[in-house]
């Protein structure tokens, strides 16, 4: 019975060392040596696997930054891809799963750098495919402007001049008709016709000179007269400054034109860039939420394994602990009954 107070109070002191219960009696230090590689064996076999599970977990998610960091894993795998840079051996297993993981997020961000520069060009590319366009409609316009006029001046000379022929046929026909439903006349009344008709003509001759004359007179007179040449040369600098006021106000209209589709063009090129940026937003934010989604279920997960492993763990230690207990019930018995035996 003092064996066993002194062996419960040397557990309940600690400043009773395990030497003077072992010089005390050898059966105590046999027990005692049972019990740690119990206690050794239970822990080292929980600890190794314990992290060997971590380490596949690990490995098994290298590629979900969320998921590493959900399962508290980040800091040993940043610390051992740290020790794995300075390294200059054979790289372990853990150091080539780091060394994957960093080669995985340089080929993420180069592929990122790739996109960035696709999305670029192609916007380069629609201004200049739109400039083009836009060129090639003006240049078109411009021409059509031009030959709508052309046609409309050729349309109008023609009905002139198909007026003018279409009066001339009138009139022939007219003096036909009325020759043709003349009386005959004799031959005196034909030849005063006739003289009447030459003095007619004759008149009209002398007529059409005399204007002629006065034509030919008048331009001598202006080429002669300062002040007419004077003010011809204004009218017809007159006339300049309005054809130039009328040219250039036929290109700004051609200019408001131009502006008018291009910032058309770029209202569109603006919606269009708006449009794709909102849709990437909000990729990009479901991305997230699945991320974060996933991660929160990762990490559900993860607690919910812990703490089964805690409970499997606390249901072991109990195991254990009563078969320990069970154990030294049993040796103290067994020491009890050799006691006795001596003492008997």
């Amino acid at each position: 019975m003092a064996t066993a107070s002194t062996l419960f109070s040397s557990i309940s002191n600690p400043k009773i060392t395990a030497e003077n219960l072992f010089c005390r009696n050898a059966s105590l230090k046999t027990l005692l040596c049972l019990l740690a590689g119990i206690c050794c064996t239970f822990s080292a076999k929980f600890s190794g696997s314990t992290l060997q599970e971590a380490m596949s977990y690990a490995i098994k998610n290298q590629t979900n930054p969320l998921t590493i960091s959900a399962t508290g894993y980040a800091p040993y795998i940043e610390a051992r891809a740290r020790k794995a840079s300075q390294k200059t051996g054979p790289l372990s297993q853990a150091e080539k799963n780091a060394q994957r993981i960093r080669d995985y997020w340089i080929r993420q961000d180069f592929a990122n750098e790739i996109e960035q520069y696709a999305k670029d060009h192609e916007k380069d590319l629609f201004r200049n495919r739109w400039e083009c366009a836009a060129d090639k409609k003006g240049l078109y316009s411009r021409v059509q402007w031009e030959m709508d006029k052309i046609n409309d001046q050729m349309d109008h000379e023609l009905d002139k001049r198909r007026n003018r022929l279409s009066e001339l046929l009138k009139s022939e026909e007219d003096a036909l008709m009325k020759e043709s439903f003349a009386p005959k006349e004799d031959p005196e009344s034909r030849h005063e016709r006739m003289l009447s008709r030459y003095k007619e003509l004759r008149m009209q001759k002398e007529e059409e000179r005399v204007k002629v004359a006065e034509e030919k007179k008048e331009q001598q007179f202006k080429r002669n007269c300062e002040e007419l040449r004077t003010l011809m040369s204004r009218k017809i600098a007159t006339e300049i400054a309005e054809e130039g006021r009328k040219a250039r106000y036929e290109k700004m209209c051609d200019a408001k034109e131009r502006d008018k589709e291009e910032a058309l063009y770029a209202d569109m090129w603006l919606r269009d860039a708006e449009a794709k940026k909102e849709k990437e937003d909000r990729d990009e934010k479901e991305k997230k939420r699945h991320d974060a989604k996933y991660g929160g279920y990762i990490k559900d997960q993860m607690q919910q394994k812990r703490l089964e492993k805690q409970k499997v763990l606390r249901e072991k230690e109990t195991d254990a602990e009563i078969r320990v207990r069970s154990l030294f019930c049993i040796c103290m018995d067994d020491i009890l009954i050799g006691e006795n035996y001596k003492i008997c």
